[in-house]
C-alpha cells in the first residue's frame, strides 16, 4: 500500500512520497492504521493523524520542520526525517490510533465544485423545478453551495466567470468550453450525508480538514478557510449517518415540486461493493418512479463504469463527471467532463453512453 502511494504522490507532495517509502521499510510506525476500518488503511489517513498532532498538540515538535503547511522548509531528503517521525509517532502512538480509528479522510477541496457546475447546469436544464441537493459524502458542506459561489474558468486564451460569490477557479484544458456551467440552477433544499460531517463551528474538524490536505498545498488550505465562511453563512443541514441507511429516507423527504439531485466526489471509493451496489439499486428503483439525477465524480471504476461498462477509459482521463438522469422513467448517462483530482482542470465533453449497469444485468439474469 505504501509502495502504491509512494508513486501516487509523485509530483504533488515530495513530504508524503519520501515518507511513503520509508514506511514501506518501517511498517511498525504505521500500526495506528490498524485501529481503522479496512478500507480506510491508506497512508493519506495515517499522514493526516500526524498532522493533526503536530497542529493540535505538538505545534513545535521537529517534525514540524519538515511540513510547508506548518511553515517547515526542510528537505524530504534529509536523513533527520525518519528520526523526526519514529519520534513523534512513538510519543503520541494513542492519539495517532484514536484519529485513525476515528476520522476518515476527508480531502474537502472546493475546487471540485468546478467540476460539478457544468453536470449540474445540464441536469438542471433537463428536468423541471428547483434541485435538492443531496451529497453523498459531504464532509464540511463546500459542495453544497455551488450556488453561492463564481466559477472562473479559464485557459490562454480567455477566460469566463459564471455566478457571483466566493470565486472558484479551474483551468479549461481541451478544444469545448464548459457552456454548461453557464445554464442556471435553481436550489430548493440541501442537505449533506457524511459519517461525520465537520461544522464550521467545530475547531477540531476544521483542523482535521486542513491537516487532510497535503503539506505542500498552501493554496488549497486557504480557499478551504474562505469556503467555510461560505458554509457558514449558508449553514446547510448535514447528517451523520452510513450513505446507503440515510438516503432513502432523506429521498423520500423530497417535495414533489423539487427533482432530487445526489451527488458525490471521491467518496464512493471508500464503501465496499456491496454498499455501492445498494445505492445503485436504490438510484435506480427511485429513477424508475420519479425524476432523478446521480452526479458522481469518481474515478472509472466506481463511478461512470457502474452505469456504463463500456464507456472507453483513457489513462489520462481519471475522474469523469458523470450524470445519470431519470426522466419519466427513463435513464441516460452523460460524461460531461473529465478532470483533475482535486478540481484544478477539466476538460469538456460532453460524451453519451447507454445505461447498462452490470450489477443489475447480473441480478436480471439470476432472476
Amino acid at each position: 500500500m505504501f509502495r502504491v502511494f509512494e508513486r501516487d504522490f509523485a509530483g504533488e507532495s515530495p513530504l508524503y512520497q519520501r515518507l511513503s517509502g520509508l514506511l514501506a521499510e518501517r511498517t511498525d510506525l504505521a500500526t495506528p492504521l490498524l485501529s481503522a476500518p479496512h478500507g480506510q488503511r491508506r497512508a493519506l489517513l495515517l499522514f493526516a493523524a500526524v498532522q493533526q498532532i503536530l497542529r493540535v498538540r505538538e505545534p513545535g515538535h521537529r517534525l514540524a520542520e519538515w511540513y510547508p503547511s506548518l511553515g517547515g522548509t526542510r528537505s524530504p531528503r534529509d536523513p533527520a526525517l525518519l528520526p523526526a517521525f519514529a519520534d513523534l509517532v512513538h510519543q503520541h502512538q494513542a492519539e495517532i490510533t484514536e484519529w485513525c480509528r476515528s476520522r476518515t479522510t476527508q480531502t474537502n477541496e472546493v475546487r471540485r465544485a468546478a467540476l460539478l457546475r457544468p453536470a449540474l447546469g445540464f441536469a438542471a436544464d433537463l428536468v423541471p423545478g428547483p434541485l435538492a441537493l443531496i451529497e453523498l459524502g459531504c464532509s464540511a458542506g463546500l459542495l453544497l453551495v455551488p450556488d453561492r459561489y463564481a466559477f472562473r474558468y479559464y485557459n490562454a486564451d480567455r477566460s469566463v466567470t459564471y455566478g457571483t460569490g466566493y470565486e472558484v477557479d479551474c483551468e479549461a484544458r481541451g478544444a469545448a468550453w464548459p457552456a454548461a456551467a453557464s445554464l442556471p440552477i435553481v436550489v430548493g433544499s440541501r442537505i449533506g450525508i457524511d459519517l461525520a460531517p465537520v461544522r464550521p463551528s467545530d475547531t477540531d474538524g476544521v483542523n482535521w480538514l486542513r491537516s487532510c490536505i497535503w503539506p505542500e498545498h498552501l493554496d488549497r488550505v486557504a480557499r478551504l478557510d474562505a469556503a467555510i465562511e461560505v458554509v457558514a453563512e449558508a449553514a446547510p443541514p448535514m447528517i451523520a449517518g452510513n450513505f446507503v441507511d440515510e438516503l432513502a429516507p432523506v429521498l423520500d423527504a423530497v417535495p414533489p415540486d423539487q427533482v432530487p439531485c445526489v451527488f458525490t466526489s471521491h467518496a464512493l471509493a471508500y464503501l465496499r461493493s456491496s454498499e455501492r451496489g445498494a445505492l445503485l439499486r436504490l438510484w435506480d428503483a427511485v429513477g424508475r418512479t420519479r425524476d432523478l439525477i446521480v452526479i458522481v465524480n469518481e474515478n472509472p471504476i466506481v463511478g461512470l463504469h457502474a452505469f456504463a461498462p463500456d464507456a472507453v477509459a483513457d489513462d489520462d482521463l481519471k475522474t469523469p463527471v458523470t450524470a445519470v438522469v431519470w426522466r419519466d422513467g427513463q435513464p441516460t448517462v452523460t460524461v460531461l467532463a473529465h478532470g483533475g483530482p482535486h478540481g484544478n482542470y477539466l476538460i469538456y465533453g460532453p460524451w453519451q453512453y447507454a445505461y447498462d449497469p452490470p450489477l443489475l444485468r447480473s441480478e436480471a439474469a439470476t432472476d
